[in-house]
């Protein structure tokens, strides 16, 4: 990762990294290779971000690249053995984000926002590739406010709003 603070309040930052990401196979007899270890396989990200910190406000921006491995269901898979679990392409997640956080007296809120166009790629399946990736929402919002209770520290009261697109 690299960063550069161009003054006090602002700060602008490149990362990149990779993982390693693992599956097994359903431990049921559907599949032939039943709770067996698949390969391991390298996931990797890219963002670039701007921060900006004051007093009492605080807000964020965000784009990013990730390449996850998918894995699927080869076979009939309704009958005892007629099933294998595979690494099967990738996902790639691209998006931006931005988010605030303001800051007054026992309160605090906190709003965010991400679009994001994820898809398939690289799949034996033809058909699957250039879909979004399975429980993949488009869009995100999502709001937050914190009471903290100034009478018992440590204590705050919560309240949360989400809502994920498609």
């Amino acid at each position: 990762a690299l960063s550069h603070a161009l003054n006090a309040q602002d700060l602008g930052y490149l990362s990149w990294g990779q993982g390693i990401e693992s599956q097994l196979a359903p431990n049921l007899p559907t599949y032939r290779n039943a709770g067996q270890a698949l390969p391991a396989l390298k996931s990797r990200q890219i963002e670039i971000g701007f921060k900006h910190s004051e007093n009492s406000l605080d807000w964020r921006m965000a784009g990013f690249d990730i390449q996850r491995p998918t894995w699927r269901d080869v076979g009939a898979c309704d009958i005892a053995a007629s099933c294998t679990r595979q690494a099967d392409g990738q996902a790639r997640h691209r998006g931006i984000e931005a988010e605030i956080d303001w800051r007054i007296g026992a309160w605090n809120l906190r709003s965010s926002a991400m679009t994001l166009q994820a898809r398939r790629e690289g799949s034996a399946d033809i058909a699957l590739n250039g879909l979004r990736p399975t429980n993949v929402p488009a869009s995100s919002l999502k709001a937050q406010a914190a009471y903290n209770v100034v009478a018992l520290p440590g204590l705050a009261l919560l309240g949360f709003v989400t809502r994920e697109g498609e």
